[in-house]
């Protein structure tokens, strides 16, 4: 999968390893054991990696995406101090305090006014084209310099969605081209797993002016059997180009230059 990512997709897939000491200690001072009852050091490991790659400032403005019942707001919130939101298509419609209740590709808030976002386990519930959307939308309210971290990002050779037959799957399309998996029991209408060239059509052909890296998760095993965080995407808003070298000059100042020239 990472050949491919990078021979057909042009992507480099950059290694990341997790100290299992830090992540242990993260883990008991959050109290993961007493917030979930399964997946617990998934959900845990999600959070950690997260906060690793994304090196929270106390001068951020974040939002935890789909973040329904999800301790890591208050996480981050404790640690760094910054302005925090969670935002969640089930809240009240509008932003409230610090509760965006939105389509997550569709938010009411301003373009960049957000420095951080995160989806843990979320991205692939997008139904339609809300993953695509989704990615547009970070482009737009992300601050120069701004980044998306999503994980983990499902990845297969095949194109496929998953879902239980068992729960309500009104109004639900399914992508055309895609293999369906019907797995009863699993307690959800639609799970996205990208092939290589569906990743590049859906999401990174649309990153528009947002750089995309790459991240495989090498030891995950090795934090606990049960956890399956592998592929992470982080998505970062590129810099102004007065942000990267001097301010280029403004037309009424190459107006002014190009009159001081004729005069000569």
């Amino acid at each position: 999968m990472i050949r491919d990512l990078e021979s057909r997709a042009k992507i480099k897939v950059e290694s990341l390893r997790v100290d299992k000491s830090e992540f242990d200690r993260y883990f008991q001072k959050w109290s993961y054991d007493k917030i979930y009852i399964k997946n617990k050091e998934e959900k845990a490991l999600e959070h950690f990696v997260a906060i690793k790659l994304l090196d929270f400032k106390k001068k951020d403005v974040f939002i935890d995406i789909a973040s329904l019942n999800s301790p890591f707001p208050n996480v981050v919130s404790k640690t760094y101090g910054c302005k925090v939101y969670k935002q969640d298509l089930s809240y009240p419609a509008g932003v409230n305090r610090n509760v965006i209740g939105s389509d997550a590709a569709a938010m009411p808030l301003e373009a960049g006014s957000v420095s951080k976002m995160t989806l843990h386990c979320s991205f692939e519930h997008f139904e339609g084209d809300a993953d695509t959307r989704f990615v547009k939308e970070a482009g737009r309210v992300l601050k120069p310099g701004g980044m998306v971290c999503i994980l983990p990002l499902y990845l297969s050779k095949g194109y496929y969605i998953q879902n239980d037959p068992t729960v309500d799957r009104t109004g639900l399309v399914f992508d055309e081209g895609a293999s369906i998996k019907e797995v009863a029991g699993w307690n959800n209408r639609f799970g996205r797993i990208y092939s290589v060239d569906k990743l590049k059509e859906r999401i990174f052909n649309n990153c528009g002016d947002l750089e995309i890296k790459m991240y495989f998760l090498e030891n995950t095993k090795d934090i606990h059997p049960d956890c399956y965080l592998n592929f992470i995407l982080v998505l970062i808003k590129k810099a102004a180009l007065n942000q990267n070298g001097p301010e280029l000059p403004g037309i009424y100042e190459l107006a002014k230059r190009a009159l001081n020239r004729i005069r000569r």
